[in-house]
């Protein structure tokens, strides 16, 4: 029985020290600590550690010397308990602590800061309300949201953050009611994420996967299902077909060569002899436009696809475009963008660049990335973390956004009036202001920043995600050697069989597109015993599928 002081609970290892002296506020406004009692619960461990030993000592001596100087004969400032504590114990010491104090330097989850809320259940009698003073590095700040975040090195931040815990359960700031309803948020979060919802979570998403079929390694757990883009949709894109026709192309140094080998130690090149002829084929054709989007440089763009005169090259996620014609020029196709964010997300970058080994940053005229596939891969994660979260506070309202790709090993801050997708709907709008709309457009991406992409091309396009992932795309294609194959086809103005098709025993499942087009097995058979058009058979699924669209 506290008799109403008011406690402090805390329960760190003997690692984690403190500068006790600060608890007493004695530059601002003090606590009373003739009615206040810090109880200091440190279980013993590694003590054949000398580095322990040596820390162990030190606590000793602070506590010692604080409690001689403002101990009296009825009250001792700090409890010290250095021994194991029984859970039912500690639970009652939980429940009836005013504020708990968990200030890691480093840390994961950190337990002790959910054990703590979870005990205060106001249910139960005796229980009062509490806060916790978190340390902004124990991963349980991402999820208490309601806890008195600080930074462990900073003193004098973590003395203010007890003394305003202890007034908010203890002072006249809040009213009882008010106490239990800040507590009860924290203790709602913990009781329901904890371990037994997240291994039941895990095990409803592995069973999703029971039952699949033989092609559902294609699609992790929990994305949806696309329909793979059927070969005869190139028809739509032949030369025979009426109209002009738009082909928008990713390209990010990836989506064509991903599948080349290393020779002799040398990296592949970026274009094989068959992208080129696939190129060369493209560019032939009088009716098709090629619009190569990219979130690349103009002088990358230029070496890449400068041969190709007939292409439209849009740098820069839609910053910079360079119309066709060899004379043609760059030239700046998204003018209205502010860009005065980089004055303050520079710094930000060319700090953590400093401070982590092997990084790297590019500075573009609408972005700023940083490339930490150089680094270490577990300290270049946990920077790249620390990087986004800091941008997360820091840019507040401004007119950009922080994206991470953990498989390039790249932090990219980009702005939102530059993207790729208001790139498309803008040079969609300008054929039709020149009264020349396209018939069909096809857009074509492999990562994320083509999602806008997906998203702003007109309602009649095909949209095409090329590798797994989830995607806003209604179309997908499983690899580069497939999206080859569709681009061989569309450039010869022919093809084999229409559809993909997985057979399983005595029947073919068939993959359906968007407008859920559906084949038999005897309209298959039919289409591969044609002597002439192989997709003569198709015709009344062309004429559907303008219906549909």
């Amino acid at each position: 029985n506290n008799m109403g002081f008011k406690v402090r609970t805390s329960l760190r290892r003997l690692v984690r020290n403190f500068n006790f002296t600060n608890f007493t506020g004695q530059e601002e406004e003090p606590l009373d600590h003739t009615r206040t009692i810090f109880l200091f619960i440190a279980v013993p461990s590694r003590q054949d550690v000398e580095e322990y030993r040596n820390i162990e000592e030190e606590v000793h001596r602070t506590i010692s010397m604080i409690n001689g100087r403002f101990s009296t004969i009825d009250h001792q400032p700090i409890v010290y308990i250095h021994r194991g504590v029984s859970i039912d114990e500690l639970a009652a010491l939980y429940a009836r602590a005013d504020c708990c104090l968990v200030t890691p330097l480093v840390d994961g989850m950190n337990l002790v800061a959910k054990e703590f809320v979870a005990a205060k259940d106001k249910a139960v009698e005796n229980v009062v309300p509490g806060t916790i003073v978190l340390s902004e590095a124990a991963g349980a700040a991402q999820e208490l949201f309601d806890a008195l975040v600080v930074n462990p090195y900073d003193e004098d931040a973590v003395a203010d953050a007890i003394h305003v815990g202890l007034e908010l359960t203890k002072g006249t700031v809040l009213d009882e009611e008010s106490r239990w309803e800040v507590t009860g948020r924290m203790r709602k979060a913990v009781m329901q994420n904890d371990a037994q919802t997240w291994a039941a979570k895990l095990l409803s998403e592995l069973q999703k996967c029971v039952g699949e079929p033989s092609n559902s390694s294609a699609y992790p757990c929990g994305q949806k299902q696309i329909g793979i883009l059927p070969d005869f949709t190139a028809r739509f894109f032949f030369d025979t077909a009426p109209g002009t026709k738009a082909i928008f192309f990713d390209f990010d140094g990836r989506i064509l060569k991903e599948d080349h080998e290393e020779s002799d130690g040398q990296p592949p090149p970026l274009f094989d002899e068959e992208d080129h002829e696939l190129f060369a084929g493209l560019e032939a054709r009088q009716d098709l436009h090629v619009f190569i989007v990219s979130g690349s440089t103009k002088d990358c763009l230029e070496s890449c696809f400068g041969q190709y005169e007939s292409f439209s090259l849009v740098a820069e996620n839609g910053f910079f475009l360079r119309k066709p014609g060899a004379s043609q020029k760059w030239r700046p196709f998204c003018p209205q963008s502010s860009i005065d964010w980089m004055a303050k997300v520079l710094p930000v970058i060319e700090l953590f660049t400093r401070c982590t080994p092997g990084s790297k940053y590019e500075k573009k005229a609408t972005s700023i990335i940083w490339d930490y596939s150089g680094c270490d891969d577990e300290y270049g994660t946990f920077k790249a973390k620390e990087l986004m979260h800091l941008l997360a506070l820091s840019l507040g309202n401004l007119p950009c956004q922080t994206m991470e790709s953990s498989d390039s090993c790249l932090v990219e801050v980009k702005s939102l009036q530059v993207k790729k997708g208001l790139a498309v709907r803008m040079l969609c709008l300008l054929q039709e202001e020149a009264q020349e709309q396209f018939a069909e457009v096809l857009c074509i991406g492999d990562d994320d920043a083509d999602e806008s992409m997906f998203i702003d091309a007109p309602q009649s396009a095909y949209t095409v995600k090329v590798g797994l992932g989830s995607t806003s795309a209604y179309h997908r294609l499983p690899d580069v050697a497939r999206l080859r194959h569709f681009l061989s086809i569309l450039v010869k103005g022919k093809a084999g069989l229409g559809t993909t098709s997985i057979i399983n025993g005595d029947s073919i499942a068939v993959f359906k597109s968007i407008d859920e087009r559906a084949y038999t097995v005897n309209a298959v058979a039919e289409a591969d015993d044609s002597e002439g058009d192989p997709l003569a058979f198709l015709q009344n699924e062309e004429q559907e599928s303008a219906e549909h669209r």
